[in-house]
């Protein structure tokens, strides 16, 4: 039976031979992918990925060794109960990423993450784990937080897009960036509409990824 590849975005395991998310080539190597998202998210910032993916399965195997040597410090009596509503996940390896960053967080009783919901559930020891840290370490994982009014909308006016081949390629770079979390395009006024987390990417960035994959896009007016 042929080794299983690792989906850089998630962690999750993939036959390389039939892969749900197809595959993406990147400095003369090939990467495979659990599903289309995966695969967007890689190519929109595939050295970002890859860091993300090298510094979290360093901290594992040094949280592994740690946990061998040592119990598990409990949360003190009386702790924080917490809802984090996340961005950024594709598949149910996503969302056992999260949990696994969570719980590495000094103070972190428990942590459960319902990918349907795209809600965390933790309980925290409120002196020795605030939100911020439950924040970064879901972004550190690869994915984001959404906070109360965070979210924002932004309205592109395209060039180039005539077909809807041309929009589901404006969409996919779109939908592929960090912090984005819709992306839809309206071929009778060439504009796309995107939902997005202001604190995780910028509308040049947006921009760029249009630019990247081929079409013309700024700010539209009116």
């Amino acid at each position: 039976m042929k080794t299983p590849a690792i989906d850089p975005v998630c962690r999750m395991e993939v036959d390389p031979e039939a892969p749900p998310g197809g595959t993406s080539d990147h400095e003369g190597k090939r990467y495979y992918f659990c599903n289309p998202r995966c695969r967007g998210r890689f190519e929109a910032d595939p050295e970002g990925v890859l860091a993300a993916y090298r510094t979290n399965a360093q901290e594992e195997e040094a949280a592994h060794v740690g946990e061998e040597e040592a119990p598990t410090a409990e949360p003190r009596s009386g702790g924080v109960k917490e809802v984090l509503d996340l961005t950024g996940m594709s598949c149910a390896s996503c969302a056992a990423a999260i949990e696994r960053g969570l719980r590495r967080v000094p103070g972190v009783g428990v942590a459960n993450v319902n990918f349907a919901a795209s809600k965390a559930y933790v309980e925290r020891d409120p002196f020795r784990a605030g939100h911020e840290d439950l924040v970064a370490a879901v972004r550190k994982a690869g994915y984001g937080v959404r906070e109360a009014g965070a979210e924002r909308t932004a309205e592109l006016s395209l060039t180039g897009v005539d077909s809807a081949h041309c929009a589901g390629l404006v969409e996919k770079a779109l939908g592929g960036l960090p912090g984005v979390e819709s992306a839809s395009v309206n071929l009778a006024t060439s504009r796309a509409r995107v939902a997005y987390d202001p604190s995780r990417v910028r509308v040049s960035r947006m921009i760029e990824a249009v630019k990247a994959a081929g079409y013309g896009a700024r700010v539209a007016e009116g």
